[in-house]
This record gives C-alpha cells, structure tokens and sequence, in this order.
C-alpha cells in the first residue's frame, strides 16, 4: 500500500512539472526539420483599457519573446528598438525587437483598440530564466514608450514562457 501511494504521488508530481508548459505549436517544420515551439500567451498586465502579455518561440536554437500589446493608442515599433524589463531588484534587461510593427485596431463595443504583437530576440536567456519582473517599457517610434506595471501575480510569468522553450 506504501508502494502505491508513492508511485500515485509520483505520477501526480511529474503530471503538475509537465503540464505547467501548454504549447499552441508543437511540431517540426517539414521544410527544415526544425523542432518549432510556440507556448499559450500568459498575461503580464491587463484592465478595461488594454492588456500586455507574452508568448515564447523557439525554432531550432532561436529563442524569441513575443510581446503582445493592445490599448486605445496607436504605435509603431521598428526594428532594433528595445523593450526593457526592470526586475523586483532593480536589475534591467534589455531585448531588442528584430521586426517592425504597426498596430492594427479593431473595432469593440464601439471603441477603437489597437493591437499588436512585437517579437525580442532573447539575447540573455539564461540569465532571464528564475527572474520576477516588475515593470516593461516598450519604445516605441516617436521617442517615447509604453509602460506597464507587472501584477504581482504575473510576475514571473515572462520567466515561465522561457523556462518552456529551453
């Protein structure tokens, strides 16, 4: 009995490890043969005026952090401009975007949101993985930024997507 209660506690443990990495592509490219890995997004801001959150990549050993961004605002982003995260120590890490995006807007309820997703490469990936964020700041065009404060409960959520395309 002992037995089989240490091997159904095993079995729950390695379920829970598992299961915290939900993928919305799993699959191998059949022209490159390159292993694609694309996670479910996860919230890092959200309220009745828009929302921020993030999706991790990988393709073969190119790790990417997508940052996902919707609001009442317009805003272009080019390629090469960066996204700095401040962490619960005060430390900052700085991604740069590798494409260039406008927002699209769409149409809700009678109000114009705009959205768009905007793609990092994780240049310091190790050193990102077991990290709470606190704060990003997207530039933007124009010399400004959009920035957010991290909830606290979302604030290892950036740390999460890239602990799954490892």
């Amino acid at each position: 009995m002992k037995t089989l209660s240490k091997i159904i506690a095993l079995m729950l443990i390695s379920n829970v490890a598992y299961s915290q990495c939900k993928y919305t592509v799993d699959e191998v490219d059949k022209f490159t043969q390159y292993h694609v890995l694309e996670t479910k997004g996860k919230v890092l801001w959200m309220n009745i005026a828009g929302a921020v959150g993030v999706i991790g990549k990988k393709v073969d050993d190119l790790k990417v952090l997508k940052i996902y961004i919707s609001g009442h605002g317009i805003f272009s982003i080019l390629e090469g401009q960066e996204l700095d995260l401040l962490t619960t120590t005060g430390e900052v890490h700085t991604l740069t975007s590798i494409e260039n995006v406008t927002a699209d807007y769409h149409v809700i309820g009678g109000s114009t949101v705009w959205m768009g997703t905007i793609a990092y490469y994780a240049e310091d990936y190790d050193t990102m993985i077991g990290v709470n964020y606190e704060t990003l700041r997207v530039h933007v065009v124009g010399n400004t930024f959009i920035e957010r404060e991290i909830k606290a409960k979302y604030q290892d959520n950036i740390s999460k997507v890239l602990e799954c395309i490892k």
